[in-house]
């Protein structure tokens, strides 16, 4: 079961995650506020997730714009490698 999880989840993931529960449980210790800081990483976590959204048709539009561009002035040929 164990193996199976790890196999699932990889062993960055696992880390990553140890790592920021072991900073929640420090927390307390050194003055910061376990639900502030929980409340702020769930807003950073949907900023982000707003702004990666907001970035896939950028994406898609300039691998657009670079595939037609590279079909309408290069062509292959059979000498060359690129020709205009």
């Amino acid at each position: 079961m164990i193996k199976n999880f790890i196999a699932k989840a990889g062993w960055a993931r696992i880390i990553i995650g140890l790592f920021l529960l072991s900073l929640f449980i420090a927390a307390p210790f050194v003055g910061v506020r376990v639900d502030t800081s929980l409340s702020n990483t769930l807003v950073r976590f949907g900023m982000n997730g707003v702004m990666v959204l907001a970035m896939i048709p950028m994406v898609a539009c300039r691998w657009e714009l670079l595939r037609d561009f590279w079909a309408r002035h290069y062509r292959l040929n059979s000498t060359t490698r690129f020709s205009r």
